[in-house]
């Protein structure tokens, strides 16, 4: 293998890892992985200490549903359709096939694991028309078997695509096998680990910042999308797409913040039973969240400004640079170059899920109302350091929208 020519792809990702998640060719098996992860936590009853796939939950077939069924086009629609059959008609021999090609409790071979994995589905398919009508398993190939195996243990497993992997393998000079040679997943599987071997030997700040960020929205009974980097590791194969496509990343791809048109409600308070709530969990969760969505803003502020004609210098994260407590994030202007102050709240829910205002953004906003700009980021599926969403954007004082105070500061 050509490492001189993996280390130039690898020094490329870092420079236009920004772009390259905004452009969002690959962007959305986060969204997806995420949502998976989500499933199995909340499915799952009894979890191995690394928060793997629980392989002996009591409805098999639900689980299946829950996992499986959700995975888009990671996996082909057919290929799910028929491991749901499968599960939901026999769903304790899927369950072994699931613990066999896990090798959780097994000596066997990853090879060997996959090609007998392979091999049952593909007979259950023939063996049954009600599971296949064709009488196949509809390329239940290495790349759903890469993704099963990912969700089961994204400590140690990457998702596989054939032509991406046979592009790379062509750049950096490695000689693979040819396709349907289960040789080539493990091949695959090898590059990626000697990726991370060179992010943690020569890139180790910049891959333990991500890895922080990843960290930082970790709950005590979650494993976040990718705390481990290997999909931040799958991304770096992924982008010789661009490394050969460079004209792709410099196309001006601009979220247009578009007017909010919700009006708050008032909503009494009220007594109920009790509720014992993780809050630093979930605000470690919702800070990560938060961060992602203010590069998303920043990095697209800059390219609004230019837009414009400006300089985008002139957006500045301020939050960043000088810290929070100013009572917003981003410096900016508009387009007639006149200042703005930017706060950014963040979610993965729709334009109308309820934000906190805090008092500071509220006095910035009621003494800067000329220049205020609450910017609302919602549909925000978050990938890497930054993600992509949609802008609802409130001008002026936030008072109209402080009606619902949720706690007191007492002094004395």
């Amino acid at each position: 293998m050509n490492l001189e020519k993996l280390h130039s792809l690898i020094e490329f990702y870092k420079q236009n890892e920004k772009s390259i998640h905004i452009d969002d060719q690959e962007g959305y098996k986060w969204s997806i992985l995420s949502s998976i992860r989500d499933e199995i936590i909340a499915y799952s009853k009894r979890h191995c200490k690394d928060g793997v796939w629980d392989l002996d939950f009591s409805d098999f077939s639900e689980f299946t549903r829950k996992t499986i069924g959700k995975t888009n086009n990671l996996v082909f629609s057919n290929s799910r359709s028929v491991m749901q059959h499968a599960a939901d008609k026999y769903p304790e021999r899927v369950r072994k096939m699931f613990i066999d090609l896990s090798g959780f409790y097994s000596e066997v071979s990853l090879k060997d694991r996959i090609n007998t994995f392979v091999h049952e589905i593909d007979t259950l398919a023939k063996d049954n028309s009600d599971i296949s009508k064709s009488g196949t398993s509809f390329h239940h190939d290495f790349r759903a078997v890469s993704v099963y195996l990912f969700m089961m243990d994204p400590k140690r497993y990457y998702i596989y695509m054939y032509t991406v992997f046979k592009n790379f393998a062509h750049f950096v000079e490695l000689d693979i096998p040819e396709t349907g040679d289960v040789q080539l997943l493990l091949h695959f599987y090898h590059v990626c680990d000697e990726i991370g071997h060179i992010l943690q030997k020569e890139h180790k700040d910049w891959y333990e910042d991500y890895l922080q960020i990843q960290k930082n929205g970790e709950k005590e009974d979650e494993i976040r999308t990718d705390v481990y980097g290997h999909l931040l590791i799958q991304d770096i194969v992924f982008s010789l797409y661009y490394y050969h496509n460079q004209e792709r990343l410099n196309t001006k791809t601009i979220v247009q913040p578009k007017p909010f048109k919700k009006k708050p409600v008032k909503k009494a308070a009220k007594l109920g039973n009790g509720v014992v709530v993780d809050y630093e969990a979930k605000q470690r969760k919702n800070s990560a969240i938060g961060a992602a969505a203010e590069n998303f803003v920043f990095e697209n502020e800059k390219r609004l400004v230019d837009s414009y004609g400006f300089d985008s210098t002139r957006v500045q994260h301020i939050s960043k640079e000088q810290g929070d407590g100013l009572g917003y994030d981003i410096l900016s202007c508009d387009k007639d170059g006149n200042e703005i102050y930017i706060e950014v709240k963040g979610t993965k829910g729709g334009i109308g899920t309820a934000f906190y205002i805090t008092e500071t953004e509220l006095q910035c906003s009621i003494l800067n109302k000329e220049k205020y700009r609450l910017y609302r980021v919602y549909d925000f599926s978050q990938a890497g350091t930054v993600g992509t969403g949609k802008i609802a954007v409130i001008e002026g004082s936030l008072e109209p929208y402080c009606i619902n105070p949720v706690s007191y500061k007492v002094v004395f």
